[in-house]
């Protein structure tokens, strides 16, 4: 009897107790999901609550007094011309100056942003053959430099017609021992 005593407490011991340290530990899982899913849900409510307004304060040094002058909006699709314009003035200024130090990786990113007729003449341009390839023309020791005067954007009247731009620039061409020229061009 002693022997059966010793050997079903052995039993509850090992099988029982694992048992219950089984069922513990997955009621902490049930209870961990749960717990992990309502603060998602919690979280996920209260997102829309979450509103940031920005305001242009005006503070008084004097008495701390804090005046809401406007109220900061997002910008509106109007500024895409000011990027578009911006975008012209670096393809122009790219595609017009002539540096020898920087030619072969200013044209060939040129040459990337270009399509259609302005990458083919761009092609014809920096091909050696060419009467107007500009290493033939400045030589090693020009360099000649771009500056934009104006862009205006002209609106397409027809739809899938490329928009068109009419741009102002000027060149400056810099010698060693000569003067900078100077001639302005429109395209």
């Amino acid at each position: 009897m002693v022997k059966t005593n010793i050997q079903n407490a052995y039993e509850e011991e090992i099988f029982f107790t694992l048992r219950q340290q089984r069922n513990n530990w997955a009621k902490v899982a049930v209870g961990s999901i749960g717990a992990a899913l309502l603060s998602l849900g919690c979280l996920l409510a209260i997102l829309p609550l979450k509103d940031t307004k920005p305001f242009v304060v005006m503070v008084d040094k004097t008495t701390g007094q804090a005046e809401k002058l406007v109220q900061v909006r997002p910008a509106s699709l109007d500024q895409q011309d000011a990027v578009l314009q911006a975008e012209l003035v670096s393809y122009v200024v790219d595609r017009e100056t002539y540096d020898q130090a920087d030619n072969s990786t200013r044209i060939l990113d040129v040459m990337a942003r270009s399509k259609d007729n302005a990458a083919e003449t761009l092609a014809q341009l920096w091909t050696s053959n060419s009467p107007q390839y500009p290493p033939t023309i400045y030589g090693t020791g020009v360099r000649v430099r771009v500056t934009v005067k104006s862009i205006s954007i002209n609106p397409v009247s027809h739809r899938n017609a490329p928009d068109l731009a009419r741009v102002r620039i000027t060149k400056f061409r810099e010698e060693k021992g000569r003067e900078t020229a100077e001639r302005g061009f429109g395209a």
